[in-house]
């Protein structure tokens, strides 16, 4: 019994060794060589160099190597097998890039074909791209710790939650380049319709764009978009290029400038290097080149045709991508600076956009607004603060009428109405919505001093007398604001 015993131990010790010697060799078949098993099928659309894979000719590509030991950086060699069932080794540094094409039926496979086309080339002819990536990831965590620091990132977990749920639909389940990265969606105060994917996989969306797009399709489209920057690493061919231009000072120097103008207020913190807008200080612009991101017009239309690619592979409208188009392009129209969005010479006619990316649709999803409101409602109270009542009274509006106005919507209705009319019915649907907003609004103060102004405008002086008496009650430590409610009292 004892002799069965002891076999049966040591049969079960040796398939447990088998079977973790496989498992490694899966992995890594010799130290310092990783490989990922593939079954994709291509056809090639010309002759691929070093190979005798001619035109025309399908294969499917078996699985792709990566030698981590090489001196000169990335060396990624691809096993495929031809129609005629022989095996072929593609050098991937000896190919400037894939002539193939592939009928995509997943996320999955689409990634893969895109970075055997395209990524992997590129990465096999670079000698430094673990420095360059560090470089960038490091001036990246710089600038948006920068943002954060100054109360420039928008904090709502419900949203960023949401946001983040999306680009899970997105992203390929393994990379082909063995990088290792994480996607996250970080949310930017800010006006202007603009989005970018930093080179260490933080994707920021201004709060100016989600204010201003109505569907999910149009947010995925972007989202695939700015994913595709990343997942085919332009940002390392843009920094391999000009790496020799550009000195560490001169992107320190850069770094500290943007961070004093987002300090002062004194530039936008929209990304220039997007595909959706640019931004004007110099600074700004320099940090941004460092990083890579100043992407040229090829890579801007390579993302916008992956959008168009990915969105009915997803379940999504393929003319998702042309209507965010068409709504950053009515931005820069209504602000009259069109000139604005050219002025980078990095992004294709918008006009030369929307044609190749589809119909642009006139359509709003409610569910998808909802999720946007606290975008909404700060795009709201900096239309207010600069004036432009009628487009914060549009706004804010749009999260009333959808059924998730906060009491600061309230508020910004109510003196938005007060702001560009005078009229008893105007008046009077102030005063509603202020006594709304009273009743959530946490700063208390403004609203009542609103409706004190209302009520005086509607000549209900008892009223006012009433609202000027809890001012009162609530300025007892605030004396300037006390004496006023006390002269107001006094004149009535």
């Amino acid at each position: 019994m004892k002799t069965i015993y002891s076999f049966l131990c040591n049969a079960v010790s040796r398939s447990l060794l088998v079977i973790a010697i496989i498992m490694a060799v899966s992995a890594t078949n010799v130290f310092g060589q990783q490989t990922i098993s593939l079954d994709l099928a291509i056809q090639a659309t010309n002759r691929i160099p070093s190979t005798k894979i001619k035109k025309g000719e399908n294969l499917v590509i078996t699985s792709v190597s990566c030698d981590t030991r090489s001196q000169k950086g990335f060396n990624y060699v691809l096993q495929a097998r031809t129609e005629d069932g022989k095996d072929v080794t593609i050098d991937l540094a000896k190919v400037r890039e894939m002539p193939i094409i592939h009928d995509a039926v997943s996320k999955d496979s689409y990634w893969q074909y895109r970075t055997i086309q395209h990524t992997l080339p590129s990465l096999s002819s670079m000698t430094n791209a673990y420095a360059l990536r560090n470089k960038a990831e490091t001036n990246a965590n710089s600038y948006i710790k920068t943002l954060r620091d100054n109360g420039l990132i928008l904090e709502d977990p419900y949203l960023t939650s949401y946001l983040n749920s999306l680009l899970v639909k997105i992203n390929p389940s393994q990379r082909l380049d063995f990088f290792k990265y994480n996607f996250r969606v970080v949310v930017v105060k800010d006006d202007e319709p603009n989005a970018g994917i930093y080179p260490n996989g933080a994707l920021l969306i201004n709060t100016g764009m989600l204010a201003r797009i109505h569907t999910e399709d149009e947010l995925v489209a972007l989202l695939c978009h700015e994913a595709n920057h990343f997942i085919c690493n332009h940002f390392l061919d843009n920094m391999s290029k000009m790496q020799k231009r550009e000195s560490a000072g001169a992107i320190s120097s850069a770094l500290l400038g943007a961070a004093a103008g987002i300090m002062t207020g004194s530039v936008s913190v929209g990304l220039r290097a997007t595909s959706l807008a640019l931004d004007v200080s110099d600074d700004l612009n320099k940090l941004i080149s460092s990083m890579g991101l100043a992407f040229n017009q090829n890579q801007e239309k390579e993302c916008d045709q992956a959008a168009v690619d990915l969105l009915p592979i997803l379940g999504y409208d393929v003319n998702g991508m042309a209507t965010c188009i068409q709504r950053i392009g009515n931005y820069y129209m209504e602000e009259g600076d069109l000139a604005a969005y050219y002025r980078s010479g990095n992004h294709p006619k918008i006009e030369d956009r929307i044609a190749a990316t589809g119909v642009p649709y006139d359509k709003r999803d409610i569910e998808f607004e909802k999720k946007m409101a606290p975008c909404v409602t700060y795009i709201a109270q900096l239309m207010y603060t600069r004036g432009r009542y009628s487009q914060a009274l549009q706004y804010v509006n749009q999260n009333i009428n959808n059924g998730v106005g906060r009491g600061i919507d309230y508020y910004i209705k109510g003196e938005c109405m007060l702001a560009a009319y005078d009229s008893e019915e105007t008046n009077m649907e102030a005063k509603k919505s202020l006594l709304k907003a009273k009743e959530t609004y946490k700063d208390g103060l403004p609203t009542l001093k609103a409706l004190i102004i209302t009520d005086l405008r509607l000549g209900d002086k008892e009223e006012a007398a009433n609202w000027l008496n809890e001012f009162i009650e609530l300025t007892k430590d605030n004396e300037e604001e006390r004496i006023w409610a006390q002269n107001m009292l006094m004149n009535l």
